[in-house]
């Protein structure tokens, strides 16, 4: 009978010392689990605990998409925030046909909630260059400053690795 495995997983070989190996499977025993759960509960601890790597890609994966699909797409205002980083687009009046004038403005904050960085100007989401510019200066900003350890961002990691295990 073959063994069915869901689609976004895959199969890796991976070595233990002698001990190790023994004392993962008493391990696995002594809590009723599976040596293979007991691997993947110590990974995706050890990626959350690391989390401060992953950072690119839960911003740009966040803010990108959030970004494409609010502003640039439904052109509505957008707001993100969190204890040590925010965001705000706010729509501009006197569009022409083709533009789509927006403010904006995000900064970042200490653990003491003093501004220590702050970006602001408008732009025209429907041209190009100029979003992925600005894209590309929001996430390079949110990467220096963001506090993995701040309450929602840190939720949001631990939502983040938690769906992939």
């Amino acid at each position: 009978m073959p063994v069915i495995t869901p689609k976004d997983t895959i199969q890796k070989t991976y070595r233990l010392e002698t001990r190790q190996a023994d004392d993962l499977e008493k391990l696995a025993k002594a809590v009723g689990r599976t040596q293979n759960e007991l691997i993947v509960m110590a990974v995706t601890e050890l990626l959350y605990q690391n989390r401060k790597y992953f950072v690119t890609d839960v911003v740009e994966k966040q803010l990108t998409d959030e970004l494409e699909q609010i502003v640039r797409i439904r052109e509505n205002e957008y707001h993100y925030g969190t204890s040590s980083w925010s965001l705000e687009m706010l729509k501009l009046d006197g569009d022409k046909d083709g533009e789509s004038w927006f403010h904006f403005c995000y900064e970042a904050k200490n653990k003491k909630s003093k501004v220590i960085f702050k970006e602001e100007g408008e732009i025209d989401v429907k041209k190009d260059d100029e979003w992925k510019t600005f894209l590309e200066q929001v996430i390079a900003s949110m990467q220096l400053y963001a506090d993995v350890d701040d309450e929602e961002t840190a939720m949001f990691f631990h939502d983040y690795f938690a769906s992939r295990s």
